[in-house]
């Protein structure tokens, strides 16, 4: 578990660094090419000008990347992992949150579901944190004898 303390110090050395990552008073238009997340959509992606009035996600989530870049140079990969996670989500469809919402329930998937979970979010939604958080949940309940039996078996 993160220490609330740990984030919160993290976020005020990030804000004292970069006063404008929050407001208008800085740039916060981009982000470089090595950190803008693989899912990040443009705006007007949903039905017309339906998200108009929200920013583009690199600009939303530039704090959170940043915050992961810091967390990760002071040995916080923990702290770093769940930032880019968030940053992930964002991108993710409704229905692959709806599946984490009960992804740690046991004897609710099979590990054939599991794994197929995991290839969908690499490869194919580009989400890469997340492919791995599904992975080691397989892991730990394949360990642990909490997957659901496929079926015949």
């Amino acid at each position: 578990m993160i220490a609330k303390s740990t984030l919160i110090q993290l976020i005020k050395e990030v804000l004292a660094e970069n006063p404008g990552l929050l407001g208008d008073s800085g740039p916060t238009d981009t982000l470089p090419t090595n950190t803008r997340p693989a899912n990040s959509r443009p705006v007007n992606s949903g039905p017309a000008g339906s998200r108009s009035a929200s920013p583009a996600p690199a600009e939303t989530f530039a704090p959170l990347v940043e915050l992961a870049s810091l967390a990760e140079s002071r040995s916080q990969p923990e702290v770093a992992r769940h930032l880019l996670l968030a940053v992930e989500a964002e991108g993710l469809p409704p229905a692959v949150s709806e599946m984490f919402r009960d992804l740690l329930e046991p004897y609710r998937y099979t590990k054939g579901e599991l794994e197929q979970l995991a290839s969908e979010l690499e490869e194919r939604l580009r989400a890469p944190y997340h492919a791995a958080y599904v992975r080691e949940v397989l892991e730990r309940f394949a360990r642990n004898h909490c997957l659901r039996r496929e079926p015949g078996i």
